[in-house]
């Protein structure tokens, strides 16, 4: 979502491993810890967050509402967003150990959001069934109650 935001779906992007760095098409998108010059869509020196992981809330936002500020969530993955593109905000980033800042987006003038972990994986479901229950809430209201 943040990549479409950001970009477009006509504008050309590249893959964080094998870019010019003097010249990035998607600078949006990284690795975590950096990009390493090998070859395309060759993971194998990456850093990884995988299994469950600290998230931290920033905000009130009515997605985590009855929820603790920080909260279990599964994540697998090396790339990440680096920032909110125009019309986003962030409303959760990594809680202790963790690498990757931003965790999780939202439109700013509706209830679209984007999340790095994974809500649709196993691991710790109390956090993932509270956002996802808040989320339909949110959406059979018909409307956007932002914090």
């Amino acid at each position: 979502m943040a990549i479409l935001a950001e970009s477009g779906v006509e504008r050309a992007w590249d893959c964080p491993q094998c870019r010019d760095p003097r010249d990035p098409k998607l600078p949006i998108y990284t690795h975590i810890a950096g990009s390493v010059k090998r070859k395309c869509e060759d993971d194998s020196g990456c850093v990884f967050e995988r299994g469950p992981h600290v998230i931290r809330a920033m905000t009130d936002d009515p997605v985590f509402a009855g929820m603790p500020r920080e909260f279990r969530a599964m994540e697998s993955y090396c790339g990440q967003v680096e920032w909110a593109p125009k019309g986003w905000e962030s409303i959760a980033t990594h809680g202790e150990g963790g690498k990757t800042a931003t965790q999780c987006l939202r439109r700013k003038d509706r209830p679209i959001y984007a999340a790095q972990f994974h809500i649709e994986m196993e691991g710790p479901p109390e956090s993932l069934r509270r956002i996802m229950g808040n989320f339909l809430e949110q959406a059979q209201r018909g409307k956007f109650e932002g914090p």
